[in-house]
């Protein structure tokens, strides 16, 4: 056809059927008359429904997306959780507070909301630790300390599907300020080796320590 009718030249296979038909008889084909054909639509009928999409090894799964991560289908976050379960052995909750702010940042996150249940108990533990005993209050301080880190790559907690961070003017919350001075967690063994200074050293820290009591500067 290529040699006989330039036109066809410039039709994609698919496209040939809207312009041309074939003529069983002569084996040949030849230019429509009138435009337009009638195009045949495959249909098949599954022996099975949808809740048989959503069964994994006998186990129906809420959802479609659960059902494709039991199958392997989509990535999961066995690796993300495994790197902030080897965090909560080492580090302090600030730190894991960062890591998990990091991972937001640059990881695809599965089940984030998953993570945060996991992983808030650690990141909150310094906030319970130092006078705030609300849960309430203690995800609000995590919140804010995880935005505060986001915001340095421009985004923010509002960003993921994460619990609601409330307006800092709101007075049921802790002032910011107070949350930052709450979030340091003093290593007892750091303390301890203010006993093993030498005679010098003592008086040094001495003096530091006890203009910092009276809020004079160094």
């Amino acid at each position: 056809m290529n040699i006989q009718d330039p036109d066809a030249r410039n039709l994609l296979y698919a496209e040939f059927p809207l312009y041309y038909t074939w003529n069983k008889s002569k084996k040949v084909w030849k230019r429509r008359k009138r435009g337009g054909c009638i195009r045949r639509i495959y249909m098949v009928h599954p022996n099975e429904n949808f809740d048989d999409l959503k069964t994994v090894d006998g186990v129906v799964c809420t959802t479609f997306k659960e059902s494709a991560q039991q199958r392997g289908f989509l990535k999961n976050d066995d690796h993300h959780c495994q790197c902030l379960n080897k965090a909560r052995e080492f580090q302090m909750p600030n730190q894991i507070r960062n890591l998990f702010a990091t991972l937001l940042i640059f990881e695809d996150l599965t089940d984030l909301r998953q993570l945060w249940n996991e992983n808030f108990s650690a990141m909150a533990k310094n906030f319970a630790l130092r006078g705030i005993p609300e849960r309430q209050h203690q995800i609000q301080a995590v919140l804010r300390h995880i935005n505060q880190f986001l915001q340095r790559h421009s985004k923010t907690v509002t960003d993921y599907n994460l619990p609601e961070l409330m307006p800092e003017h709101n007075s049921e919350e802790l002032p910011m300020t107070l949350i930052e001075e709450l979030s340091y967690q003093i290593d007892p063994e750091e303390l301890a080796k203010a006993d093993i200074l030498n005679e010098a050293q003592c008086a040094v820290f001495a003096e530091v320590m006890g203009l910092i009591s009276r809020n004079e500067k160094v």
